[in-house]
């Protein structure tokens, strides 16, 4: 599913209309080959990715958000489609893509939780500012993730995952056990 977003983002947008941050957390298996080949639109390819790094990326994500907030406010424009109408430079559409992202959210310490409070600033107020999440996981167990915060993620893909986490992601109460 990444590698069909990735690639139908690249051949459809130039590099000026849609950058791409892409970060894997699964020891680079699954971004590897646009490490290996050079995509344009690829600011960040970050494979075998530390926590820390991942963390260095939100917080140049969460710095450009509030330039581009500034910029909007200055052009009095609400989003990124009225500030390209009133004659702003042009601003390509910012992508993040996390394979694995609980990786950067499962320890209780001070990445976690400083991720945790950017991840969910990016989702809230990032698509008014062409910034945009795609984040990936196997598995949801150790993530502190909010219903709040998974409410800013209109869409939701789940595949094949146990009934619980899967209830999870769709808000709403696994089926009580049954009694034989």
């Amino acid at each position: 599913l990444f590698h069909v977003l990735i690639t139908t983002l690249a051949i459809t947008y130039s590099p000026d209309e849609v950058q791409l941050y892409l970060i894997d957390f699964k020891e680079g298996v699954e971004f590897k080959p646009y490490a290996d080949h050079v995509l344009p639109h690829a600011r960040a390819v970050a494979i075998e990715s530390e926590r820390e790094f991942g963390l260095s990326v939100l917080k140049e994500l969460k710095t450009e958000l509030e330039r581009r907030g500034q910029m909007f406010k200055d052009a009095g424009a609400a989003d990124l489609t009225a500030y390209r109408e009133r004659g702003g430079s042009t601003l390509p559409r910012i992508v993040l893509i996390v394979d694995e992202f609980q990786v950067l959210l499962g320890e209780p310490d001070n990445i976690t939780k400083t991720a945790g409070m950017i991840l969910e600033d990016l989702a809230r107020r990032g698509r008014v500012f062409g910034i945009h999440l795609v984040l990936g996981s196997q598995s949801f167990r150790g993530v502190d993730v909010s219903q709040a915060a998974l409410g800013q993620f209109a869409t939701r893909v789940v595949l094949q995952s146990p009934e619980a986490e899967v209830a999870f992601m769709v808000n709403v109460s696994p089926p009580a056990p049954t009694v034989t």
